[in-house]
């Protein structure tokens, strides 16, 4: 005698097979990772390109790497959707964090911007001076090498209210580019009201050099900005007292 299916157990039967077949259609369709590609351009100090090949990216805090290929084309094979931080490092470049998105998709995912990346300056300040007239501010900054036309070079131009100003202790900041040596620099006194000095401060200053293709990145752990390929050595910052 043949078993006889009772209309529970047709039911059971059938709610199994159609659970099976959502969720293999869900599984075609949302996969849970899928390619990442990005491309990244690199370049000297003074933004002449150079070789893309042999930059190591990092998803932050795991060892998954990927390498950059002659193009600087890099891919993360099967990643999972989400929002990472990556890590970008090659010898002489510093390193250099970006947040990325690799959001759900049925097709590769690709960056939609090209991440240009610049040499740790080799150049190093050689004389610091400023000077007030009125309502300007003169800084006067050379390096060595000198910036010239056809060689200019790259400052970045820290403001603190404390003496022991640097790229890590600062209040705030300005990156400037000078073909001419000595580099000039004018800023209006209003520009230091606006960043929150007052009238009676004294205000000290501190020159790095750094490349044109800046790899600075705002560290939100640390809660500040970090510049990875500047030249850390400078002269000894001055100071003004704000009218």
């Amino acid at each position: 005698m043949k078993p006889q299916l009772t209309n529970f157990s047709i039911g059971i039967l059938l709610s199994a097979t159609l659970l099976s077949y959502g969720c293999s259609e869900d599984d075609e369709s949302n996969p849970e990772g899928i390619n990442l590609t990005g491309t990244v351009n690199l370049y000297t100090e003074n933004g002449m390109a150079v070789s893309d090949s042999g930059m190591t990216v990092t998803i932050n805090s795991t060892s998954t790497q990927a390498i950059t290929d002659s193009d600087g084309n890099f891919t993360f094979s099967n990643l999972e959707f989400g929002n990472y931080l990556m890590v970008f490092s090659k010898d002489g470049f510093g390193e250099h964090k970006r947040s990325i998105n690799h959001p759900q998709s049925d097709t590769p995912n690709f960056l939609n911007e090209f991440i240009n990346l610049g040499q740790i300056s080799t150049a190093e300040m050689s004389s610091l001076d400023v000077s007030l007239n009125v309502d300007f501010l003169t800084i006067s900054a050379v390096s060595n090498p000198q910036a010239t036309v056809s060689t200019p070079r790259y400052f970045h131009i820290f403001f603190h209210n404390q003496p022991d100003v640097s790229h890590t202790e600062f209040t705030t900041f300005e990156t400037r580019e000078f073909s001419i040596s000595p580099s000039n620099y004018n800023k209006s006194v209003n520009f230091f009201y606006d960043s929150g000095f007052e009238s009676g401060d004294e205000v000290f200053i501190a020159v790095y050099t750094t490349s044109k293709y800046d790899n600075s990145y705002f560290d939100s752990g640390a809660g500040m900005t970090v510049f990875p390929n500047i030249n850390t050595e400078t002269v000894e910052p001055v100071s003004f007292v704000l009218p």
